[in-house]
């Protein structure tokens, strides 16, 4: 007999998988050719070597495009925040998944391919003598992880649906990236954009008509700005290692006020969020260095 979990991936017509990135799930490429294979196992060797005796960081997987953030993916604006406020030297490197997890970004650090963005900080911190959140109480601590797990693990998701929801979204979000050329962007959605959207309903999010969803974004938003207060960062006037989750979630999100929530409602609190990413941007790399409009 089938197990309870066998029948419900037999019905939906599911395959079970290690859980990807959404995005590289999203833009995965067919199966690699052997050739393809050795020539990514050789760029992992050279990142590996360059690395291995130094302290040199290369942040891999991530795609600049033509918004206010640093990319589309959070984790990658999470780090990159990071690694500037303690003034931690990397160099971006390849546009590459990490090839065990399929996940990005990933590092290549001391002769090895890190890929998870929260053990990464925790990691780096370390070797370069950076205390994690020295300011925060126990409690406080306890608060951050609960925000960050729940951005992290819930909204993120919800946003996804939000980018990927319709083909309207879709269409505008792949604009950002190649243009408004539909010979390129048309064919890399019609690819896509099934597999995010399978991805979504296979985790939940996308069993939830568009209307919830909405309510879902918003009301992590007001929980968010209702703890924030009057306070410049997370925890007051000091940034925490939330506040570099929060600048790369909600910047990447609030990046791209074109593309409605797929009930047609414009992203909620923009004013409101935008001016706290920016205040974290400012306080980590000394400048507003990606929010200039």
């Amino acid at each position: 007999p089938l197990s309870t979990a066998a029948v419900l991936l037999q019905n939906f017509r599911m395959v079970p998988r290690v859980p990807p990135s959404w995005m590289a799930y999203a833009l995965r490429l067919p199966e690699a050719t052997p050739q393809q294979a050795k020539k990514t196992q050789e760029t992992l060797d050279r990142y590996a070597s360059l690395t291995r005796d130094t302290n040199m960081i290369f942040l891999h997987g991530i795609a600049r495009w033509n918004l206010n953030h640093p990319g589309p993916i959070p984790a990658s604006g999470k780090l990159e925040a990071f690694f500037a406020y303690n003034g931690i030297d990397y160099e971006l490197g390849e546009l590459m998944v990490h090839p065990a997890s399929n996940k990005i970004p990933f590092i290549s650090y001391k002769g090895e391919h890190l890929a998870d963005s929260q053990q990464t900080m925790v990691k780096v911190a370390k070797d370069f003598g950076v205390e994690i959140d020295p300011h925060l109480t126990e409690v406080q601590k306890a608060i951050s992880f609960a925000f960050r797990t729940a951005t992290e693990e819930k909204l993120l998701f919800v946003d996804l649906h939000r980018r990927w929801g319709t083909e309207e979204n879709a269409k505008r979000l792949l604009a950002h990236f190649w243009g408004e050329d539909e010979e390129v962007t048309e064919p890399a959605r019609l690819k896509a954009q099934p597999l995010v959207l399978e991805q979504l309903w296979s985790q939940g999010t996308g069993r939830f008509d568009y209307d919830v969803l909405y309510e879902m974004y918003k009301e992590h938003i007001e929980a968010l700005l209702m703890f924030l207060g009057n306070n410049t960062y997370f925890f007051g006037n000091e940034l925490s290692t939330i506040d570099f989750s929060l600048y790369g979630a909600l910047g990447s999100s609030y990046a791209l006020p074109d593309i409605k929530c797929p009930n047609g409602e414009e992203i909620p609190y923009q004013k409101e969020v935008v001016d706290y990413v920016k205040r974290v941007e400012k306080a980590a790399f000394g400048e507003l260095l990606f929010w200039t409009n």
